[in-house]
């Protein structure tokens, strides 16, 4: 049943008066917050999560900033266009930080599925307390295109609900939709980024920091420090980890400036860990009906 996009369950539906149907809307709409998905000053660094380096930053100083950037690149590009052959699907616990609207949120930890074939993505939190049980799931080409997602949480956990990927309500609280969620989405967005901003990347000190450990993995730090601000890049820092067995984007975080006055701030902070890769993820797995999960 269909109602303002919302689907709720029928003995709820049938129990309410079109008033009390009003307000269960009202309320739902002023209450959901469905899932983010899937460029600092250390005083803004997340907590909580894994990472370490050997016992000194091991940088590549005999490279260039050009020479670290197109090697950069030519990594990204490798990984992106190999990804689905080496990486069908994957299982991980996902930690996300997000400044919006000029706000630095709670940090979040998430469960997800993700499957390239087609794009399918399972998410469930546990933290922060407020979010702890949300669940939501996202198939291309299945639900009229839309997430559909419940709030564990609360009594509106009993409701399940049918969204557009990109409006208001599963955006609120998030900088980016579930439809670009997803190791693959990053090395998409990184090569945007890097076309679009080719002239001022050029004018940023760019470089190489070797023996990185995301997650107890082997990783490589490509890091990207614009020490003035530039016109029309907030951009400040950017560190990009990539497991080096994989080439996967494993951890990413971004500082940008300030508007006005001020040393840059944290506004996108993502990473991978517990990553189990190639799963073997079948339909069930992005099924709303599945038993493990708590849809009603």
């Amino acid at each position: 049943m269909q109602i303002m996009g919302l689907r709720f369950l029928k003995p709820v539906m049938f129990c309410c008066s079109s008033k009390r149907r009003f307000l269960c809307t009202m309320l739902l709409i002023g209450a959901v917050s469905v899932t983010g998905y899937v460029l600092w000053p250390r005083a803004d660094a997340p907590s909580g999560v894994t990472i370490s380096s050997g016992d000194s930053v091991n940088a590549s100083p005999e490279m260039t900033s050009a020479e670290a950037l197109a090697e950069g690149l030519k990594m990204v590009q490798a990984a992106h266009d190999s990804f689905d052959s080496r990486i069908s699907d994957y299982t991980a616990t996902f930690h996300k930080q997000e400044r919006v609207g000029g706000v630095l949120l709670p940090q979040e930890t998430i469960f997800v599925k993700i499957r390239q074939q087609p794009f399918s993505v399972y998410l469930r939190h546990s933290a922060p307390e407020n979010k702890a049980g949300q669940e939501a799931i996202y198939v291309d080409g299945k639900h009229d295109g839309k997430l559909v997602a419940h709030d564990g949480n609360s009594l509106l956990g009993l409701m399940t609900v049918t969204l557009p990927p990109k409006g208001f309500l599963a955006m609120r609280g998030n900088r980016h939709d579930i439809t670009s969620a997803g190791m693959k989405n990053l090395l998409s967005q990184l090569l945007k980024l890097a076309k679009e901003q080719d002239a001022n990347l050029a004018r940023c000190e760019i470089r190489w920091i070797e023996d990185q450990f995301v997650d107890d993995r082997p990783c490589r730090c490509l890091e990207i420090n614009s020490p003035e601000r530039l016109r029309g890049f907030p951009m400040a820092i950017a560190r990009i980890y990539f497991d080096e067995e994989y080439g996967a984007p494993v951890r990413y975080e971004a500082f940008e400036w300030p508007e006005g006055e001020g040393e840059p701030h944290l506004v996108e902070f993502y990473q991978y860990t517990n990553v189990k890769r190639n799963a073997g993820l079948s339909d069930l797995d992005f099924d709303p009906d599945n038993e493990e999960y708590d849809y009603r």
